[in-house]
């Protein structure tokens, strides 16, 4: 009997933590305020470049940025002015890792971009990133950024 109870009790627990997934709703839109993975904050970022947010985006980068693609390094002023020049209508990150170091996030990752650069439509190719973002008082900051385009 006790055996037969310790099962049904078993079971309805099993039941009541599996329901309790879909129980709360799906998490809201992490913020700026709350973001605490790297990917969150990579995210966070290109739909701030995507939505045109100069503000949010000039205040997420470094002082002392360095900004690299395959053919150039930039610092912040340029890096902002290349962002700028691009019309991000939709992105993709995939193959996401992050590994703390220290203050600092190390994020690698891929990431698809379909949009234009310069009013020319930009290729439709995937790019490998590595990011260091640093965690200051006043929230996360882009220090490095690395591009290159991912072999076809």
């Amino acid at each position: 009997m006790r055996r037969r109870n310790a099962i049904l009790l078993f079971c309805i627990s099993l039941q009541l933590f599996s329901a309790g997934c879909s129980l709360w709703g799906a998490k809201k839109n992490p913020s700026w305020k709350d973001a605490t993975s790297g990917e969150q904050l990579e995210r966070l970022f290109w739909q701030d470049v995507k939505a045109s947010n100069w503000r949010s985006v000039e205040g997420r980068m470094a002082p002392m940025l360095v900004f690299m693609t395959g053919s150039r390094v930039m610092d912040r002023a340029a890096a902002l002015e290349y962002l700028k020049s691009l019309d991000l209508q939709e992105f993709q990150i995939g193959e996401v890792e992050t590994k703390p170091a220290g203050v600092d996030l190390i994020v690698s990752y891929v990431i698809t971009i379909k949009g234009a650069a310069d009013s020319r439509a930009l290729p439709e190719a995937s790019v490998r990133v590595m990011s260091v973002w640093q965690q200051l008082s006043k929230g996360w900051v882009l220090v490095a950024q690395s591009a290159i385009p991912t072999a076809p």
